[in-house]
Protein backbone atom coordinates (compact mmCIF):
# COMPACT_ATOMS: atom_id res chain seq x y z
CA UNK A 1 0.00 0.00 0.00
CA UNK A 2 1.82 2.98 -1.51
CA UNK A 3 2.45 5.86 2.04
CA UNK A 4 -0.24 8.72 1.80
CA UNK A 5 1.40 11.96 0.20
CA UNK A 6 1.82 14.68 3.60
CA UNK A 7 -0.48 17.68 3.36
CA UNK A 8 2.53 19.99 4.06
CA UNK A 9 6.27 19.92 2.03
CA UNK A 10 9.62 19.96 4.55
CA UNK A 11 8.72 24.35 4.40
CA UNK A 12 6.68 23.72 7.32
CA UNK A 13 9.83 23.03 9.68
CA UNK A 14 11.58 26.16 8.73
CA UNK A 15 7.61 28.23 9.30
CA UNK A 16 7.45 26.49 12.79
CA UNK A 17 11.41 28.18 13.36
CA UNK A 18 10.19 31.58 11.96
CA UNK A 19 7.20 31.11 14.61
CA UNK A 20 9.02 30.46 17.91
CA UNK A 21 11.32 33.74 16.52
CA UNK A 22 7.94 36.02 16.27
CA UNK A 23 6.25 38.43 18.54
CA UNK A 24 3.69 36.22 19.45
CA UNK A 25 0.19 37.37 17.14
CA UNK A 26 -3.24 38.21 18.44
CA UNK A 27 -4.79 34.65 17.42
CA UNK A 28 -2.43 32.99 19.46
CA UNK A 29 -2.61 35.10 22.50
CA UNK A 30 -5.91 34.48 22.63
CA UNK A 31 -6.08 31.00 22.31
CA UNK A 32 -3.23 30.57 24.90
CA UNK A 33 -5.51 32.86 27.22
CA UNK A 34 -8.28 30.42 26.66
CA UNK A 35 -6.41 27.13 27.42
CA UNK A 36 -5.28 28.83 29.94
CA UNK A 37 -8.35 29.30 31.77
CA UNK A 38 -9.31 25.97 30.80
CA UNK A 39 -6.26 24.51 32.44
CA UNK A 40 -7.28 26.51 35.77
CA UNK A 41 -10.95 24.60 35.75
CA UNK A 42 -9.00 21.37 36.63
CA UNK A 43 -10.07 21.27 40.03
CA UNK A 44 -6.60 18.55 41.19
CA UNK A 45 -3.66 18.78 39.14
CA UNK A 46 -2.98 15.96 37.18
CA UNK A 47 0.66 14.62 37.91
CA UNK A 48 1.58 15.71 34.40
CA UNK A 49 -0.22 18.45 31.74
CA UNK A 50 0.78 18.73 28.23
CA UNK A 51 -0.63 21.10 26.28
CA UNK A 52 -0.40 22.19 22.77
CA UNK A 53 -1.54 25.67 21.11
CA UNK A 54 -2.14 26.42 17.70
CA UNK A 55 0.49 23.90 16.28
CA UNK A 56 -1.63 20.33 15.73
CA UNK A 57 -3.56 22.25 12.67
CA UNK A 58 -0.28 21.60 10.78
CA UNK A 59 0.94 18.35 11.57
CA UNK A 60 0.95 15.98 8.75
CA UNK A 61 -0.09 13.05 10.75
CA UNK A 62 -2.61 14.30 13.03
CA UNK A 63 -3.57 10.87 14.24
CA UNK A 64 0.29 9.69 14.93
CA UNK A 65 0.68 13.38 16.84
CA UNK A 66 -1.89 12.64 19.29
CA UNK A 67 -1.40 8.46 20.01
CA UNK A 68 2.61 10.02 20.29
CA UNK A 69 1.30 12.36 23.15
CA UNK A 70 -0.96 9.74 24.26
CA UNK A 71 1.97 7.74 25.14
CA UNK A 72 4.17 10.27 26.03
CA UNK A 73 1.61 11.30 29.62
CA UNK A 74 2.47 9.29 32.69
CA UNK A 75 -0.64 7.21 33.82
CA UNK A 76 -3.28 9.78 35.11
CA UNK A 77 -1.69 12.60 33.19
CA UNK A 78 -3.90 15.26 31.28
CA UNK A 79 -3.83 16.43 27.73
CA UNK A 80 -5.01 20.15 26.68
CA UNK A 81 -4.60 21.45 23.13
CA UNK A 82 -6.64 24.02 21.03
CA UNK A 83 -6.22 24.22 16.92
CA UNK A 84 -7.33 26.15 14.72
CA UNK A 85 -9.87 24.30 12.56
CA UNK A 86 -13.71 24.99 11.23
CA UNK A 87 -14.37 28.37 9.67
CA UNK A 88 -10.99 29.92 10.52
CA UNK A 89 -10.04 32.12 7.75
CA UNK A 90 -12.62 31.10 5.45
CA UNK A 91 -12.74 35.18 4.28
CA UNK A 92 -8.71 35.11 3.32
CA UNK A 93 -9.85 31.83 1.29
CA UNK A 94 -13.08 33.15 0.14
CA UNK A 95 -11.66 36.15 -1.41
CA UNK A 96 -8.02 34.84 -2.53
CA UNK A 97 -9.90 31.94 -4.61
CA UNK A 98 -12.56 34.36 -6.31
CA UNK A 99 -9.85 36.94 -6.92
CA UNK A 100 -7.62 34.75 -8.56
CA UNK A 101 -10.36 33.08 -10.34
CA UNK A 102 -11.28 36.02 -12.25
CA UNK A 103 -7.65 37.22 -12.67
CA UNK A 104 -6.49 33.74 -14.17
CA UNK A 105 -9.30 31.36 -14.54
CA UNK A 106 -8.00 29.11 -12.31
CA UNK A 107 -7.27 29.21 -8.83
CA UNK A 108 -4.30 27.67 -6.43
CA UNK A 109 -4.81 26.32 -3.02
CA UNK A 110 -3.58 29.24 -0.90
CA UNK A 111 -5.12 28.72 2.76
CA UNK A 112 -4.70 25.13 4.28
CA UNK A 113 -8.23 23.25 4.62
CA UNK A 114 -8.81 23.03 8.52
CA UNK A 115 -10.30 19.79 10.41
CA UNK A 116 -13.67 20.66 11.43
CA UNK A 117 -15.29 20.16 14.44
CA UNK A 118 -17.14 15.96 13.80
CA UNK A 119 -14.00 15.04 12.14
CA UNK A 120 -12.13 15.42 15.32
CA UNK A 121 -14.44 14.23 17.70
CA UNK A 122 -14.14 11.08 15.80
CA UNK A 123 -10.76 10.98 15.86
CA UNK A 124 -9.55 12.30 19.52
CA UNK A 125 -10.58 8.95 21.26
CA UNK A 126 -9.04 7.04 18.66
CA UNK A 127 -5.78 8.27 20.33
CA UNK A 128 -6.98 6.22 23.85
CA UNK A 129 -7.81 9.19 25.42
CA UNK A 130 -10.26 8.38 28.91
CA UNK A 131 -12.94 10.84 29.24
CA UNK A 132 -12.55 12.47 25.49
CA UNK A 133 -13.86 16.11 25.24
CA UNK A 134 -13.80 18.23 21.67
CA UNK A 135 -15.63 21.29 21.77
CA UNK A 136 -15.21 24.33 19.65
CA UNK A 137 -15.04 28.84 20.31
CA UNK A 138 -15.53 31.35 17.72
CA UNK A 139 -13.57 34.63 17.79
CA UNK A 140 -13.35 36.83 15.13
CA UNK A 141 -10.52 39.55 15.10
CA UNK A 142 -10.31 42.56 13.39
CA UNK A 143 -7.06 44.02 11.20
CA UNK A 144 -6.38 47.40 9.70
CA UNK A 145 -6.04 45.69 5.86
CA UNK A 146 -4.98 42.79 4.22
CA UNK A 147 -0.94 43.29 4.35
CA UNK A 148 -1.52 43.27 8.28
CA UNK A 149 -3.34 40.09 7.59
CA UNK A 150 -0.76 38.47 5.74
CA UNK A 151 2.25 39.81 7.77
CA UNK A 152 1.41 38.49 11.12
CA UNK A 153 0.38 34.90 9.28
CA UNK A 154 3.81 34.95 7.93
CA UNK A 155 5.72 36.08 10.86
CA UNK A 156 4.08 32.93 12.85
CA UNK A 157 5.22 30.37 10.39
CA UNK A 158 1.71 30.26 8.68
CA UNK A 159 2.89 30.93 5.46
CA UNK A 160 1.64 28.72 2.23
CA UNK A 161 3.39 25.50 2.91
CA UNK A 162 0.66 23.34 1.49
CA UNK A 163 2.03 20.52 -0.90
CA UNK A 164 -0.45 21.09 -3.81
CA UNK A 165 0.17 24.77 -4.05
CA UNK A 166 1.26 26.72 -7.05
CA UNK A 167 5.13 27.14 -6.84
CA UNK A 168 5.13 30.50 -9.32
CA UNK A 169 4.76 34.19 -8.30
CA UNK A 170 1.19 35.29 -7.43
CA UNK A 171 -0.39 37.98 -9.90
CA UNK A 172 0.49 41.41 -8.75
CA UNK A 173 -2.99 42.32 -9.13
CA UNK A 174 -4.59 39.38 -6.97
CA UNK A 175 -3.72 41.09 -3.81
CA UNK A 176 -5.40 44.26 -4.34
CA UNK A 177 -8.55 42.39 -5.83
CA UNK A 178 -8.49 40.12 -3.03
CA UNK A 179 -8.54 43.08 -0.51
CA UNK A 180 -11.41 44.83 -2.64
CA UNK A 181 -13.46 42.15 -1.98
CA UNK A 182 -13.14 41.37 1.56
CA UNK A 183 -14.02 45.04 2.56
CA UNK A 184 -17.00 44.78 0.81
CA UNK A 185 -18.23 41.07 1.82
CA UNK A 186 -16.71 40.72 5.44
CA UNK A 187 -15.85 44.65 7.59
CA UNK A 188 -15.17 45.02 10.69
CA UNK A 189 -18.21 45.36 12.82
CA UNK A 190 -17.54 48.91 12.73
CA UNK A 191 -17.68 49.16 8.67
CA UNK A 192 -14.08 49.31 9.18
CA UNK A 193 -10.83 47.44 8.95
CA UNK A 194 -11.23 43.57 8.14
CA UNK A 195 -13.11 40.69 10.21
CA UNK A 196 -10.93 37.36 10.15
CA UNK A 197 -12.85 34.75 11.65
CA UNK A 198 -11.24 31.48 14.19
CA UNK A 199 -12.57 29.05 15.20
CA UNK A 200 -10.75 27.12 18.01
CA UNK A 201 -10.98 23.68 18.89
CA UNK A 202 -10.49 22.29 21.77
CA UNK A 203 -9.31 18.89 23.52
CA UNK A 204 -9.12 17.54 26.65
CA UNK A 205 -8.22 13.94 27.54
CA UNK A 206 -6.74 11.98 30.23
CA UNK A 207 -3.94 8.72 30.15
CA UNK A 208 -5.71 5.94 32.72
CA UNK A 209 -3.78 4.66 35.55
CA UNK A 210 -3.83 0.94 34.81
CA UNK A 211 -6.25 0.41 37.82
CA UNK A 212 -9.19 2.29 36.58
CA UNK A 213 -8.46 0.86 33.32
CA UNK A 214 -8.56 -2.66 34.55
CA UNK A 215 -11.87 -1.82 36.22
CA UNK A 216 -13.12 -1.33 32.75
Amino acid sequence: MPEPKPLFDEAFQSLRRARCAAKPCALFNEAQARLDERAADVRTPPPALVTSCLALQSVNDLPGTLRQIYEDLPEGGLFLGVLAGGETLRELRLCLTEAELALKGGASPRVAPMIDLLSLSRLFPTAGFALPVVDTERVTLLYPDLASLLHELRSQGWANSLTARSRSFAPRALFPRAEELYRTRFPGPTGRGLAVTVDLLFLHGWKETACSSSMV
